[in-house]
């Protein structure tokens, strides 16, 4: 299944590097969408040198902070337009310890992919994730 992991960031380089070699590690084969509200700290930057090394991951720029749910927002719709079969997302702050449960077994459950209708699993209280199965809506 083709699988989006959505991060909206705003000043955040001093995580972001931790951030997507985890969701690398986690999730070899999908893709990274890293969505930042033009951080002064040049958390973009350090993405985009992250994901060359990386590979498969996309820094989406936005021209000022425009807020989470604005970012979230252009993630699922990139993720909409691109047909992505799964869309998680989940925030890149050190301090929620991203990724310590979830693997791609996780990502992959039957139960998680529900074609007709997207559907929201909390896999861990403190990992701040959504996983969301995209299809057709009936």
């Amino acid at each position: 299944m083709r699988t989006l992991v959505i991060t909206p960031t705003y000043v955040e380089a001093e995580n972001i590097e931790e951030f997507l070699r985890r969701a690398r590690a986690a999730l070899p084969s999908g893709d990274i969408l890293v969505v930042d509200d033009n951080s002064p700290d040049g958390t973009a930057d350090l993405a985009d040198e992250v994901g060359a090394q990386l590979g498969r991951i996309e820094v989406l720029r936005r021209p000022r902070k425009i807020g989470i749910g604005a970012a979230v927002r252009a993630g699922f719709d990139l993720a909409l337009d691109r047909g992505y079969e799964i869309v998680v997302q989940i925030d890149a702050l050190h301090e929620q310890r991203p990724f310590t449960a979830l693997d791609r077994r996780q990502l992959t459950r039957p139960e998680r992919s529900v074609p007709q209708l997207p559907r929201i699993a909390k896999m861990r209280d403190d990992a701040c994730l959504r996983v969301v199965a995209v299809g057709q809506l009936e």
